[in-house]
Parts: structure tokens; sequence; C-alpha cells
């Protein structure tokens, strides 16, 4: 089964009527050190995804178009690309909604770049340098830029990964790609994070996180005052 393009097609309507955020799976084939995502024990192995076909969510989300219009879906999860038949899904989605995705880029891009139109989808891949080397990640976004997506990475300010955070992120903003530090939530060496970053570590973060939207998502770990600004419009207008 695959979705044609009805007449009355919305997609550049902006704002986007309808956000989705999809958690599609709560597995991941990654096992980061600094990831509790499945509760206080750490990793589930038993989590159960729900799967009841590909052309049975092709018409869900063909029923949502029809009620709504085109809408914007973020993929999250776990690791949305390791669902069942994840590219067929899709690809046959981008025809009618636009999708943003949040992955550990694990993936090979090539099959990813045929099949989707960058114009319908935007993509935060997440580096973790404890499953893949930077310069295999590197070129993989790279790729996917040079494709004409949008595409920006996520990085997980944890203590023992601070060598060479900005030297990564220099790299990725000489091919025009940001790298967002994220803060670390967990216990470290007996100490509890966010709160437990030590006067240096808080430093070098400050060096790191020079972009506005950043060094807010830190201030805002740090229990520091936020600076309203009501000049920019979000995605949904």
């Amino acid at each position: 089964m695959s979705l044609k393009l009805s007449p009355d097609f919305r997609s550049k309507t902006v704002p986007y009527r309808v956000f989705f955020t999809w958690d599609i799976t709560y597995k991941c084939n990654y096992r980061c050190s600094y990831c509790n995502f499945n509760g206080p024990d750490g990793w589930n192995e038993n989590v159960v995804t729900v799967n009841p076909g590909l052309e049975k969510w092709i018409n869900i989300w063909r029923k949502i178009y029809d009620r709504y219009g085109s809408c914007e879906i973020h993929f999250a999860g776990g690791e949305p690309f390791v669902y069942p038949d994840f590219m067929d899904l899709i690809e046959n989605l981008s025809v009618i909604h636009t999708m943003e995705f949040s992955t550990n880029l694990f993936w090979e891009p090539d099959d990813f770049i045929r099949r989707i139109n960058p114009g319908r989808a935007r993509i935060g891949v997440s580096f973790h340098p404890e499953f893949i080397s930077f310069e295999v990640f590197f070129k993989k976004v790279k790729k996917i830029k040079d494709a004409g997506f949008e595409i920006w990475v996520n990085y997980v300010g944890y203590p023992p990964i601070f060598k060479n955070m900005y030297e990564y992120k220099k790299r990725f903003e000489a091919i025009g790609v940001f790298m967002n530090v994220l803060p670390f939530k967990g216990k470290y060496n007996g100490r509890i994070y966010p709160e437990g970053y030590t006067d240096e570590e808080k430093k070098y973060l400050e060096k790191v996180c020079d972009y506005p939207w950043t060094k807010k998502t830190f201030d805002f770990a740090f229990n520091k005052k936020e600076e309203k600004n009501d000049e920019y419009l979000c995605r949904m207008g």
C-alpha cells in the first residue's frame, strides 16, 4: 500500500495545525552508561513495541490527515529506526505529513536520502561516543547535510566524555551543523547531576554552550532566572 497526494494537500500551510510527538518504540540498540531512560533500574530488555502493521499505521495517519490536514510528526523513543518497516512507514507518511526525528544515527543514510524528500523531514541526531567513533558519525552527518536536510547534533554533557567536546562542536559548525549540549541528569562519582557539575566543568560548559538555546537549557538546569523573549514564533506559529 502507498499513499497518493490528495488535491487539497496543505503541507505549506503555516503554522502547522497539529504537532505529534510519537514515541514509536522504547527499544534501543545502544546502552549508554549515562542513560536510564527506562527507569531508575536502567534498561528493561522486555519492553513491548506495538506493531499493528504498516497498512494499519498508514490508514491511521491518513485519517488524521483527513481530519486535521498536514501535521508535523516527531519520531522519538527509544530509537525509532529500529522499529519494523520504519523506512517504508516514513516514506509513505512523508507524502502527507512533515517529520522530525530524534535518532542515534546508527543507520547508514543512503536509503533515507534516496526515499525521503529533504523538504519533508528534519533530523536531530545524538552522538554517543561509547558506541560510534567521531569520524564515522561525522561522515554520516555530513552526507545527510549535503543531501539538503536540516540536521543538528545533540551531545550529553556527561563528565567522562567531556574530552574533545569543544573540538567536535567546531568540526560540525564548519559544515553548517549546530551541536547542542544537553545537561547530564543522573549519578556519577557519587555526585548527582546537573547540580553536581564542578566549577571547572561549568566553566567548560559555558565555553561549549554559547548558543542562546543551549545556554538557556543549562541556565534552567542550574536554576538561573530566565529572561523571556516573545519576539520569535515557534515551529507551530
